[in-house]
């Protein structure tokens, strides 16, 4: 979805009086940090064809998604 789209989307929110739409900049703030805390880099692969392909780390996304349920647990 390009950021123009993005940017009608939050502004038909706020028309529609949804409440704690956030703006744009912040949102994008939001999810740089949540891409800093709960993303992962994917690992480039070359299949035997040549054809180049990307493939996160599962035994990592699990073991993130075990420490977010944990953290959600302690509070």
């Amino acid at each position: 979805m390009s950021s123009n789209q993005f940017k009608v989307i939050l502004w038909l929110l706020r028309e529609l009086h949804v409440k704690n739409v956030p703006s744009f900049n912040a949102f994008r703030k939001m999810q740089k940090g949540l891409r800093k805390t709960c993303g992962s880099v994917p690992e480039m692969h070359t299949s035997s064809l040549g054809n180049i392909f990307y493939v996160n780390d599962v035994q990592q996304s699990v073991a993130k998604v075990r420490d977010l349920i944990s953290l959600r647990e302690t509070y």
